[in-house]
């Protein structure tokens, strides 16, 4: 049986502090003026995605965000790429904007499909006039996707990831 590796208000906290620190300091140019923020999976990472779309604010605008929900391990994915699909343009006819930079955010990537599919869908939407970044607070050593930035890494075979906030959940086996 794994550990629990228990992430409590005040880690998370710590946590986005330090994903915003390495994100500006590894992308100084990246702001609200040239960047959208991707909520990956909102029921674990809205707060991290809302801290770091406020944090590249810039000339008084933060950045856009656009929520993507994402299957959990036992549901199928393929309506979630429809929707993500759907939702990304929708998105893109609202705004009528071209972003320079799509900024992927999740709180943990355990086994990193879920990045997979949506990186290949934003570069089959955006083809080459965006720049893709995905970001982590924590990341599986043995995931299958490799963030951009990540602030902790953990091996998932030792320790279950588990936050704060949840509760008893069915989909997770």
């Amino acid at each position: 049986m794994r550990l629990e590796l228990l992430i409590t208000r005040e880690q998370e906290a710590q946590a986005i502090d330090q994903l915003s620190a390495l994100f500006k300091k590894k992308y100084p140019e990246v702001n609200a003026s040239n960047a959208l923020v991707v909520m990956v999976s909102p029921d674990y990472s809205a707060t991290v995605a809302m801290h770091m779309a406020h944090e590249l604010s810039h000339e008084g605008e933060m950045c856009e965000l656009l929520c993507i929900d994402v299957p959990y391990p036992d549901q199928d994915k393929e309506p979630f790429i429809q929707k993500a699909t759907d939702d990304i343009y929708r998105h893109n006819a609202f705004t009528g904007r071209q972003y320079e930079y799509i900024i992927l955010v999740e709180a943990g990537v355990i086994r990193g499909g879920n990045y997979r599919w949506l990186t290949l869908l934003f570069k089959m939407i955006c083809s080459t006039s965006c720049n893709l970044i995905t970001t982590a607070l924590y990341e599986n050593t043995g995931s299958a996707f490799k963030s951009d930035v990540v602030v902790h890494y953990y091996n998932d075979r030792e320790v279950e990831l588990t936050f704060y906030y949840e509760k008893s959940n069915k989909h997770w086996a």
